[in-house]
């Protein structure tokens, strides 16, 4: 996933940043995150840069959310509110996005957490995984080094020749849960609401530590991925419901199960 900006993305936001009406903006950010959306299905979104992929899923995860609230772009455009209300949305679904994105490379590449050499590590482990001389990219930081430090220099060399690694029990799990939390926060759900969708989600992985119990899987949440419930315990359902049926699901599991636990694709 590419670090650098996107021509398009700068100019979308001009226009958006530019434009008072709620209601036209949303009409730019939904066209042009669609057609983004659309691109994706037919090319990997490793060539996207980070914001430009997360609105490619930010705008699958709205279309279908509006589906299953009964409402189109077409009504939404109707009301100033309305409009307003779904761009704050699609940014739920984008910023969700990308914190996976970001948890993401700080597994691969644990020591771009290091404020003075960051992009050294980290288009050193790009480098490590690319053609770096048809990377234009990693062919443009290359050109840079003479101008960074001895550590950098360092640093980048040490990542292209062999990437540190951070152990990562769940990348699956966990991608999955950054990309459903909007879902979460926004329906009240439970950590054990949660669970019990994980749990459909992930049948055939029942053996998982974390996915033992309701208690272990909210501790997960909250101690490994830093994912917070917003006005809990309110929402989802008493806890004392044992049993997994389709009745103890939560509002707007079947979206959740919908959305692939696989970064790659949108």
């Amino acid at each position: 996933m590419s670090k650098s900006s996107d021509p398009l993305l700068e100019l979308i936001s001009l226009l958006f940043d530019n434009e008072p009406d709620p209601r036209k903006r949303f009409a730019v950010l939904f066209a042009w995150s669609k057609a983004v959306f659309e691109l994706s299905q037919t090319q990997k979104t490793a060539q996207f840069s980070v914001f430009v992929a997360a609105a490619a899923f930010a705008n699958f995860c709205i279309g279908r959310e509006m589906l299953a609230l009964k409402t189109t772009p077409k009504r939404i455009l109707k009301s100033k509110t309305e409009a307003q209300r779904w761009t704050c949305r699609f940014f739920q679904w984008l910023g969700a996005r990308v914190r996976f994105y970001d948890y993401y490379s700080q597994k691969l590449c644990p020591e771009q957490s290091h404020e003075r050499i960051g992009d050294a590590a980290f288009w050193g482990f790009v480098a490590s995984h690319r053609d770096a001389v048809s990377d234009d990219d990693v062919l443009n930081f290359i050109k840079s080094l003479s101008t960074r430090s001895d550590a950098e220099f360092e640093i980048f060399k040490k990542q292209m020749a062999k990437p540190v690694k951070e152990r990562w029990r769940y990348p699956e799990l966990d991608c999955w849960l950054f990309s459903i939390w909007p879902l979460v926060t926004e329906y009240k759900w439970t950590f054990r609401d949660a669970w019990l969708v994980a749990q459909r989600k992930f049948e055939t992985n029942d053996d998982w530590k974390v996915m033992k119990t309701a208690d272990a899987f909210g501790d997960h949440c909250k101690r490994a991925l830093g994912l917070r419930l917003h006005n809990a315990p309110d929402g989802g359902r008493p806890e004392n419901e044992d049993h997994l049926s389709e009745a103890t699901l939560p509002a707007f599991a079947e979206l959740a199960l919908r959305i692939p636990s696989a970064f790659s694709r949108n």
